[in-house]
Parts: structure tokens; C-alpha cells; sequence
């Protein structure tokens, strides 16, 4: 490692560009209901729903931050129960950095870094989505239908189609 030298970004400038990108994640929700309202009949970009048929933890956390930026509880609620208390953590961030940008200096918080905080995330986002894989398994049908929209049993039944054709 002699002789490497590493470029650091001046810190003002990397804590503009996270506000820059925290802003947008925060504000595109809105335009994107905005311009396209039938969103709620669209298909998921997840690749995990896509593939398998099957929600992950976080689908539905961009369609209920769209209801949600258009005042739509009840939608935004539907969509991802998480919705609202990642988005209210989002707003959290920008401010966060703000402040960091304009003191021009890293503020520590009390839980940062602290291990404890990842654990109660993790087991909050994994209860909620058990609770809606539940969903799934009680309505009858629900479960067989949307593993038959993903793309693994569709190249499934090709392949099955091409080696033994009826």
C-alpha cells in the first residue's frame, strides 16, 4: 500500500450529492403517481416478485410511498404497512444532512453504529412480512396464482413443454 493514494471527496461535496439523491427518492414518489395513475395495476419492477411470484420485503414500499406522497393513507398503507415509517425516516435523513452540509461537519447520533438498532429493523421488517406472506397462504388460490405469474415456473413449463411435448 505504499505509494497509493486514495481520492477523498471533499466532505461538503459528498454530503450535497446525498441530498441531492435523498431529495429525489423523497420527490419522485409524487410524479410518478402523478404521470402514471393506473401505477396500482402495473406490474412490480422487484426481481424476486418477478421471478418467483412472490413478494419480498420490501415490494410495495415504492407504490405506497407514491399514495403516500398524494395523501393517500389508506393506499399507502395496502401496499406496504412499512411504507409510511421508511418514508418519515427518508425525511429524517434529509434533514440529517442538511444540517450536517450547512455545520460542515459529521454529526454522531446516539444510535449509530449500534448493533441493536440493525437487530430491531431486521426483526420489525421480517414480522411484517411473514404477516403478509400470510396473506397469501389463507386466501385460497392466492398462493398457486401468483407463483404462476413468475418467470421460474413460466421457464419451467417451457422446458417441461420442450422435453416432453403432449
Amino acid at each position: 500500500m505504499i505509494g497509493l493514494k486514495v481520492h477523498q471527496w471533499p466532505f461538503r461535496q459528498v454530503r450535497l450529492g446525498a441530498i441531492a439523491v435523498t431529495l429525489a427518492a423523497l420527490i419522485l414518489p409524487y410524479f410518478m403517481l402523478a404521470l402514471s395513475p393506473d401505477i396500482e395495476e402495473k406490474q412490480s419492477w422487484c426481481p424476486v416478485k418477478l421471478m418467483t411470484g412472490m413478494p419480498c420485503p420490501g415490494c410495495g414500499m415504492l407504490k405506497s410511498w407514491c399514495f403516500l406522497t398524494h395523501q393517500d393513507l389508506r393506499h399507502s398503507l395496502e401496499h406496504h404497512p412499512l411504507g409510511i415509517i421508511a418514508y418519515g425516516f427518508g425525511v429524517m435523513a434529509l434533514v440529517w444532512l442538511v444540517v450536517e452540509y450547512i455545520q460542515n461537519r459529521p454529526i454522531r447520533l446516539p444510535w449509530h453504529g449500534k448493533a441493536w438498532v440493525t437487530y430491531v429493523v431486521v426483526a420489525v421488517v421480517t414480522v411484517v412480512h411473514f404477516w403478509r406472506l400470510s396473506y397469501l397462504v389463507t386466501t385460497p388460490g392466492l398462493l398457486w396464482s401468483s407463483w404462476q405469474k413468475g418467470y421460474l415456473y413460466k421457464t419451467a413449463i417451457l422446458i417441461a413443454d420442450l422435453v416432453w411435448p403432449t
